[in-house]
């Protein structure tokens, strides 16, 4: 490391103490550590991110699809399907009750999760903080609206793993038969 710094910087060295050599070497590993550092949480906090709106997105394709082509409930053609709420609300009109499903906990603290990643500080950082107070216990700052710029959230690999297979338990609690297409 230290060739590779004074190849690179000869002409530093001449108007640097042979002293700071040390001292600019470790500075520039620090400067990389941190680089490396955000990268992967940024890298692990989008993908978190994503698998909860794919997972949105599939929710409300699905309640779109059977409001559209399948129902002939007045009450439920008639309701405004904007977010996973709505959509759980209207399965839920066909006798599935996502809520009531033991995944739903580890969905629902997915969902909390990509709106603090997202948004930052807010309510959803007030529940999740509730159900989730490790993810905060290595922030040692304010969470404001730096949770997708530095990594102030205390989030692994092993918690997008727990998310996935969450989501893929409720997914099997779907009737075998049941008739989609993507509308969005």
């Amino acid at each position: 490391m230290y060739e590779e710094y004074l190849n690179e910087h000869l002409e530093e060295v001449e108007t640097h103490d042979i002293t700071d050599i040390p001292i600019n070497i470790q500075s520039m590993c620090y400067h990389r550590y941190f680089l490396i550092k955000n990268m992967k949480y940024r890298y692990l906090a989008i993908h978190i991110s994503l698998i909860y709106q794919m997972f949105e997105q599939f929710i409300l394709s699905l309640s779109k699809h059977q409001q559209k082509f399948i129902s002939y409930d007045i009450e439920i053609n008639n309701l405004e399907l904007k977010n996973i709420h709505d959509g759980i609300k209207m399965l839920k009109k066909y006798n599935l009750d996502i809520k009531k499903m033991p995944e739903y906990q580890k969905i629902n603290e997915l969902r909390l999760l990509n709106n603090v990643i997202k948004h930052g500080d807010g309510d959803s950082k007030k529940k999740l903080e509730r159900i989730r107070p490790d993810i905060f216990a290595n922030s040692g700052i304010y969470v404001y609206n730096n949770t997708i710029i530095d990594d102030t959230l205390d989030i692994s690999k092993n918690d997008l793993n727990i998310y996935i297979e969450s989501i893929k338990k409720l997914l099997h609690h779907f009737p075998d038969k049941i008739v989609h297409e993507y509308y969005i």
